[in-house]
């Protein structure tokens, strides 16, 4: 007894851009319908593919009900593009959700971005306020020098402090107002 061995028939699904829904697909073949029949279980097959699995089956493949070529009816083009149009429909909708998940991603993220922002002026001004105490501690260090070296010279008896200057230079870092911040 000889079996004749049919031929793959769907379309390859490479051929294809993007995601093919599984409606469109050959439950034998696994490839886009080609020249399709539907049974009554709603499975559709590859003409060549279901014919040659009912050569040595006598049901579907897909839910194992019974199954012969008589009650095997064309999926027409209408119902083809019914359901074409049905998986746009759905892609269409995941894509709109994507996209108002991105929107709402980049939004959470320009919010972070100027969250951020803020965080590194702040940075920046309290990095000033820093230096400009550090100046001011180092104006401080060399009048305090200047001060314990003439307050040594007049304990010395050797000479009188006449220079007066850092006193009125303490004085107007006195008078400068300041604003500190506590990190």
């Amino acid at each position: 007894m000889r079996t004749k061995v049919f031929e793959k028939m769907g379309y390859d699904t490479e051929r294809f851009v993007g995601y093919v829904n599984e409606g469109l697909l050959c439950s034998i073949c696994r490839d886009v319908l080609e020249e399709a029949l539907q049974a009554p279980c709603e499975h559709a097959f590859c003409t060549s593919c279901i014919h040659g699995w009912l050569v040595h089956h006598n049901n579907c493949p897909e839910d194992r009900q019974a199954l012969d070529l008589t009650v095997l009816r064309p999926l027409y083009r209408s119902e083809m593009i019914y359901r074409v149009e049905e998986a746009k429909h759905e892609m269409e909708s995941r894509l709109d959700s994507q996209r108002r998940h991105m929107v709402q991603k980049e939004s959470l993220l320009q919010n972070e971005i100027e969250e951020l922002k803020t965080l590194m002026a702040t940075e920046r001004q309290h990095r000033q306020e820093l230096e400009q105490a550090e100046l001011e501690k180092r104006e401080l260090l060399e009048l305090m020098k200047g001060l314990q070296k003439d307050c040594r010279l007049t304990r010395d008896g050797s000479k009188k402090a006449t220079n007066f200057r850092p006193l009125t230079r303490l004085e107007s870092l006195k008078r400068k107002p300041r604003e500190v911040t506590v990190i």
